[in-house]
């Protein structure tokens, strides 16, 4: 994973998830982006509402499989793996989710629109450094 970044239009959130696509396999690159979604279920007993637009998590994701014959297998897969990411490693991106929380605050949110974002070293550090198994198997 690449980076992280949240963006309001002072009404609405979007999430959206980078990962390094050359280094990563069709059904890794989907779970990554998946966990986000899966995370907000998982972690918080709901999901937020989906928008969907051009550049988004989910437009992205549906690209990508629509490009292969197996796109079920490869939805399912990613799924599959995107729960057990999520599961093994719910402390990191409860950790995670907290740190963007705060900035979203800090700039103004949920009422004003903001950008925010955590990438890089930042990134590994919340998520527990650079050789968690977290950003390891995301990648």
């Amino acid at each position: 994973m690449r980076k992280v970044e949240i963006v309001s239009d002072g009404d609405l959130l979007d999430g959206f998830t980078y990962a390094d696509v050359v280094r990563a396999g069709l059904v890794d690159w989907v779970a990554t982006v998946m966990a986000g979604r899966i995370a907000e279920r998982t972690i918080l007993g709901y999901e937020a509402a989906q928008r969907f637009h051009a550049g988004s998590d989910e437009e992205r994701i549906a690209d990508a499989i629509a490009k292969t014959t197996r796109n079920q297998q490869v939805r399912a897969m990613a799924d599959q793996k995107a729960r057990r990411l999520v599961t093994s490693h719910r402390p990191a991106i409860i950790g995670l989710a907290g740190a963007l929380l705060d900035r979203a605050l800090a700039a103004g949110g949920p009422v004003e629109a903001f950008a925010i974002s955590v990438s890089d070293d930042e990134l590994a550090t919340l998520l527990g450094g650079d050789e968690t198994a977290l950003l390891r198997r995301a990648i």
